[in-house]
């Protein structure tokens, strides 16, 4: 099977067989949500299909409460609009299966493979994707609200206008994606590298982020109000015209980040390094900058009313 991106035949089993095991531990040592007992799908749909679980299967619209599919494999089946709530599908093989408009809501996926899925305007509210691989799928609209999404592949997927408030996406690959206008309000990003990843208009009030990578990341207009950046690296990154006013960076790396007409009042940039940082226009009314080294920073019709420089580096 080729799953793209250079990703060979044999790397993708390796990958489809750690994630069963992943699945397989979460369900043996009780470490996920309850599994439910395996039970035969439920609801009103007629017709042998709705019972039939294999690759390609047609179960579009098919009332699956609750049923255990665990490690089934299921590639490329149709389960556009499938209830699929509180289902167990840990392990499962949902490669290039259409999840369009399902409800998956509290569903169990650890390590399911769903590698080019398509997601799109999926309810996953509560749902466990933690160990899941979903490189390339595409989530666009999708409800994720409260989802556990740690160390899950999302590198190239699309995320544009989801719901992710308050998800935890603790360790997970999000390279090269695209998160274009989506809510991750409060959302708990650690250790998270979002590398080239497309923010554009996203909302990150409130959020905490530590120990994330977004290198030439593209955030023009994000809302980062209230935001908690640790140890986080935002070399390169594009954050023209963000809001990020009473952002607290802690040892945060700004070097040549473009904030050109950012708006940073109150924020906390102390002892943040922001060598040949672009802060042309900035506003950076009462910003704390203690000990920043904004050496070769440019700094051209700045707001600096009532900032604090003490100790700032301002070499040019």
């Amino acid at each position: 099977m080729n799953t793209g991106t250079g990703t060979s035949r044999r790397g993708f089993r390796r990958w489809s067989t750690a994630a069963a095991l992943v699945a397989a531990t979460a369900t043996a040592w009780g470490t996920g949500p309850a599994i439910a007992a395996s039970a035969a799908p439920t609801g009103t749909v007629a017709g042998e299909r709705c019972h039939t679980f294999t690759p390609k299967a047609d179960l579009h619209e098919c009332a699956l409460s609750g049923v255990d599919l665990t490690g089934k494999e299921l590639s490329g089946a149709n389960l556009r609009g499938a209830n699929l709530t509180d289902a167990t599908l840990n392990g499962a093989d949902l490669n290039f299966a259409n999840l369009s408009d399902a409800d998956l809501t509290g569903t169990n996926l650890t390590g399911a493979g769903l590698y080019e899925a398509n997601l799109t305007s999926a309810k996953l509210t509560g749902a466990t994707l933690s160990f899941a691989n979903l490189a390339h799928a595409d989530l666009t609209g999708a409800d994720l609200h409260t989802t556990r999404m740690q160390r899950t592949r999302l590198a190239s997927a699309k995320l544009p206008h989801t719901n992710l408030t308050t998800a935890d996406l603790t360790g997970a690959d999000l390279t090269g994606t695209n998160l274009t206008g989506t809510n991750l309000t409060g959302t708990k990003l650690m250790d998270l590298d979002l590398t080239r990843a497309n923010l554009t208009d996203t909302k990150l009030t409130s959020a905490t982020m530590t120990g994330v990578t977004l290198t030439s990341a593209t955030m023009t207009s994000a809302n980062l109000t209230d935001t908690k950046l640790t140890d986080t690296d935002l070399t390169s990154a594009k954050l023209t015209s963000a809001t990020m006013a009473h952002v607290a960076f802690t040892r945060a790396n700004l070097t040549s980040a473009n904030l050109t007409s950012a708006t940073l009042t109150r924020a906390n940039l102390t002892d943040t390094n922001t060598t040949k940082a672009t802060l042309a226009g900035a506003t950076l009314t009462e910003a704390n900058l203690t000990g920043t080294d904004l050496t070769d920073a440019d700094l051209r019709d700045a707001n600096l009313t009532h900032a604090v420089l003490h100790q700032a580096n301002l070499t040019r």
